[in-house]
């Protein structure tokens, strides 16, 4: 992510995106700042801020597996970073985890080799803010694996993963929750189980492991390298696809803290994901996130980095539009991120009482397979693309030079026409 490989790859990415001229080509970019100079500074309070707010939001470092894990993968696809800056995702009342944690424990007591039953157990005690229990609960699935004989080998896998990246996020979440004092005991647990979950499968759940991994290394450490170096070496060496632009593993990772955590009001873990996609040059994802920063300053949110330069505006993440298009852009974007705000708050609102509703009858989806048949996903507002903007009005300045031209040759004949016959009269 260093040196000419990362200019030719953002000069490359730039002129796809027809961002950069011929003659911008090896100019400086950002102002007075050049890449590597920008990205030497900028990146140093974007990964100290991500720190920040690991630091003091525990479950901002989640990564947990219940019985609603895949089903919210699925959900989510393709939209993963919009859905955790507008809204648009699950955060169930707590009855909803009361009334899993009743029927797993009851199915436990039943069937001490139902091992999934462990996870929904341990995840809605999580949920609830029990987390001594949680780990509990996974100490008593380790357990029962070891009592089962050995089968299928990839359910066995599937079994391990989840255990190791249940207890090592609930340490994680124990370690941070008492002061993420280094070489903690609670802090090497987690380590251990989140390093052997990435052995097992290091692609799954977003790649966010890779990223929860990163981020605790580097709280554990001496912090003498920056947190951004770190994590991009740990993200590089684990996830095959990272140098693809198109799988954008640091966004996916903090969008994770969001889904499955409590960074739904956190300043610096939005800021953090405008950076990352600037960075990126998914500048209108970028953008969002930047407003979406600036609906949680105004409404009195406050960010734990309070150090000189520390937020991307929106100006910065407009920086990299084409100038002729730079104002109608952001007007189109700050009004569609409205609607995906008001859309995403209505989403939860719907979700809940329908959740609410079905419990009341005693209803829930671990022991009623028809729990979600009544449920329909609300139709999605979609983020405009930046080209098609632009196209369209290039397309319509085609249009009306296309009129002026045809104008101007009828104007031409008539003119033409007249003469002629002024010089027919003359004779």
């Amino acid at each position: 992510m260093r040196g000419s490989l990362s200019r030719r790859r953002i000069q490359a990415a730039l002129r796809c995106a027809g961002g950069l001229s011929a003659t911008q080509q090896g100019v400086p970019l950002r102002g007075r700042l050049s890449y590597n100079q920008y990205m030497r500074t900028s990146r140093a309070r974007f990964w100290a801020a991500v720190a920040l707010a690991a630091a003091t939001v525990p479950s901002g470092l989640a990564c947990i597996w219940d019985g609603d894990t895949l089903a919210a993968e699925v959900r989510h696809r393709g939209y993963l970073v919009l859905d955790a800056l507008t809204g648009r995702f699950d955060r169930l009342p707590p009855e909803y985890y009361r009334k899993r944690y009743e029927i797993a424990s009851e199915r436990i007591a039943k069937d001490p080799s139902a091992l999934d039953a462990y996870d929904n157990a341990a995840v809605a005690c999580e949920r609830l803010g029990r987390t001594d229990e949680a780990i509990d609960w996974m100490l008593k699935k380790q357990a029962a694996m070891e009592a089962l004989p050995v089968h299928d080998g990839a359910a066995r896998d599937d079994a391990r993963y989840r255990f190791h990246a249940n207890i090592g996020t609930f340490y994680a979440h124990r370690w941070v929750a008492g002061g993420a004092k280094r070489d903690d005991p609670d802090a090497l647990a987690a380590l251990d189980h989140l390093t052997k979950c990435m052995a097992i499968n290091p692609e799954a759940h977003f790649g966010r492991e890779v990223v929860q991994l990163g981020m605790i290394e580097w709280l554990n450490s001496e912090r003498k390298q920056p947190l951004g170096d770190h994590l991009a070496e740990r993200v590089m060496s684990s996830v095959p696809y990272a140098m693809d632009s198109s799988n954008n593993v640091l966004a996916e990772g903090l969008a994770g803290l969001v889904l499955l955590g409590a960074a739904w009001e956190s300043v610096d873990v939005y800021n953090c994901m405008a950076h990352t996609l600037n960075f990126s040059f998914d500048s209108s994802l970028s953008f969002v996130a930047a407003l979406r920063v600036e609906e949680l300053l105004q409404s009195g949110k406050r960010p734990l980095d309070q150090s000189e330069g520390w937020r991307i505006t929106l100006d910065d993440a407009a920086s990299f539009w084409e100038d002729q298009y730079k104002k109608r852009y952001r007007t189109e974007l700050t009004k569609v991120y409205s609607q995906l705000r008001a859309a995403g708050d209505e989403y939860v609102r719907k979700r809940n009482e329908y959740v609410l509703a079905r419990l009341a009858e005693g209803r829930h989806p671990d022991s009623d397979g028809g729990f979600w048949s009544d449920w329909t996903e609300p139709a999605r507002v979609e983020l405009p693309d930046r080209r098609a903007l632009t196209q369209s009005q290039f397309a319509l300045v085609q249009t009306l030079l296309a009129g002026g031209i045809l104008a101007g040759v009828v104007i031409l004949i008539v003119v033409a026409s007249r003469v002629s016959r002024s010089r027919k009269r003359a004779r």
